[in-house]
């Protein structure tokens, strides 16, 4: 697992198969902020995950440019904000 600082989609999936919170009908977030990270959301689409969520920074063909200053800082922000709503 996280070969060279790199984890797979698939290493992420067994893990959620086999997790307690799957097991408990939760949702898995993930919110990547990399470059082709567009491509998970490809994957899980694929696959018809209906308990797997991706946000993603850029398509799968996007090197992105900001990738780690543009999305995570903003969703971050709108979540500590969500509690004025």
């Amino acid at each position: 697992m996280a070969k060279g600082g790199r984890i797979s989609f698939d290493e992420i999936m067994k893990l959620w198969s086999e997790s307690r919170a799957k097991a408990m009908r939760c949702m898995l977030m993930l919110v990547l902020d990399s470059c082709h990270s567009g491509r998970w959301v490809e994957l899980a689409e694929g696959r018809g995950l209906k308990d797997v969520v991706v946000q993603a920074a850029c398509s799968s063909g996007e090197a992105g440019g900001y990738s780690g200053q543009a999305l995570q800082p903003t969703f971050v922000h709108a979540l500590s904000m969500a509690h004025l709503y």
